[in-house]
């Protein structure tokens, strides 16, 4: 496990309880859910697949200032919000869920900056 981004003071037991799986799936969360965004951080994990392969994953894991915790590995979602991290520096993050179509007709999920 490494720690690839971390937005906000973490303490070593938030960061280890975040990556146990206390958070709700941001994949199951409704669009148009608001999340502000008190602390995050990208872990950096190896999972073994299926064919015993390794494979490196990218987990965002969010702590919202309500207390909810979310997480989620979609890249899109990961880009935007650390766009905009770093766009905003310092000032509060506050994203709507939004689920977008591909030109493939598959439906992902994006964050919208509010």
């Amino acid at each position: 496990m490494k720690i690839v981004v971390q937005y906000g003071d973490f303490t070593k037991a938030e960061i280890f309880n975040l990556t146990k799986g206390s958070g709700t799936l941001l994949k199951n969360v409704d669009e148009g859910t608001v999340i502000e965004i008190d602390k995050l951080v990208v872990i950096q994990d190896d999972k073994v697949t299926k064919d015993g392969e390794v494979k490196t994953t990218d987990i965002m894991h969010i702590i919202a200032k309500d207390g909810n915790t979310y997480s989620t590995e979609s890249p899109t979602f990961q880009r935007t919000v650390l766009d905009a991290v770093e766009f905003m520096e310092t000032e509060q993050l506050t994203f709507e869920l939004v689920r977008q179509k591909s030109k493939a007709g598959r439906v992902f999920m994006d964050a919208k900056l509010i």
